[in-house]
């Protein structure tokens, strides 16, 4: 086995490749089919990065792709980061361990010389070898993504009045946004997050649906739904699907485990049944322990991203 730079000629023969991986782990009855629809966006991807010299296939000696590795770099939190997305790789047969360990291996070398520490990659929730390889080699679980087809939502009582955002709830939907930047930033998760101005909030009421749950005048939590309108190559949903986000799900600390999250759930199946919306996704940080939880419980997971940060002194 041998490992080279990708090239325009390996595309084609390394999609067909990941789509057999691919069937391994999709389920007609918990998620949209990503392809053939999302086939281009694959392509159009690895030629991005056969241009930009990070895609590596690894072959037999009578040149078939067994494998192959890309990634992108960018800022992750002030700290250089290769990412290499859930299309982004794939191994074959039973001999996937060795594959991976191969690939990363070498990637991985090409990383830190470029003082490239932190490293993340995108993997399916129910692939026990890479989980199990991944987690051996340092990384750990970061981020989760979970999708739901609509119409298994069950039915719950809430005492709480919920209601759609309006422009004039700007103000205290704001207050509540930033209350959930502080939960974000505290432990366990301690992710810092962007600050949503007024405005922003302003135009996402305008342009897609923001649920909030009520105790009398005081907002107590939200949720909000984006429509997808392309192929997403990370999480793998494709137009005309839901996505929780940018905004998410929140509820203030005194009000959980009374059922309102299930309530604004349910306000998101309503809204996507009238406007045929078969399946929505989330993604959420596993070390939000209540998110972790609440989404899958209610949804099917299905991609997970695994991070690792390499000694910064790797090269001295």
């Amino acid at each position: 086995m041998m490992i080279f730079q990708m090239n325009k000629g390996d595309i084609h023969e390394s999609i067909d490749l990941w789509y057999e991986n691919y069937l391994d782990y999709y389920n007609e009855d918990k998620m949209p089919n990503f392809f053939p629809g999302g086939k281009e966006s694959i392509e159009n991807y690895l030629n991005d990065r056969v241009r930009n010299k990070s895609a590596v296939v690894l072959k037999d000696n009578a040149n078939n792709i067994l494998g192959y590795f890309s990634w992108l770099y960018f800022n992750f939190h002030n700290e250089k980061t290769a990412f290499c997305p859930i299309i982004g790789h794939c191994g074959k047969g039973i001999d996937k361990e060795n594959i991976y360990s191969a690939l990363y291996n070498y990637v991985s070398k090409q990383w830190v010389k470029n003082d490239t520490y932190n490293h993340q990659w995108m993997i399916y929730y129910k692939d026990s070898i890479l989980q199990n390889l991944s987690y051996n080699m340092g990384f750990g679980a970061y981020v989760g993504n979970a999708c739901l087809r609509i119409g298994s939502f069950e039915t719950v009582n809430n005492p709480y009045k919920i209601t759609q955002a309006t422009i004039k709830e700007c103000g205290l939907l704001y207050d509540l946004v930033e209350e959930s930047r502080s939960f974000y930033q505290d432990s366990p998760i301690f992710l810092k997050r962007e600050i949503i101005t007024k405005d922003e909030i302003s135009d996402l009421i305008k342009n897609a649906p923001i649920f909030i749950a009520w105790d009398k005048d005081k907002p107590i939590g939200f949720i909000n739904i984006n429509i997808n309108k392309k192929y997403d190559v990370e999480e793998l949903s494709i137009p005309e699907t839901g996505s929780i986000s940018p905004l998410g799900i929140f509820i203030d600390s005194r009000y959980r485990n009374k059922g309102i999250g299930k309530a604004l759930l349910n306000k998101i199946r309503n809204y996507c049944i009238k406007n045929s919306i078969e399946y929505v996704f989330v993604t959420f940080e596993t070390a939000n322990m209540y998110a972790n939880r609440f989404w899958n419980k209610n949804f099917n997971p299905l991609i997970l991203s695994v991070r690792r940060t390499v000694n910064k002194d790797a090269n001295t």
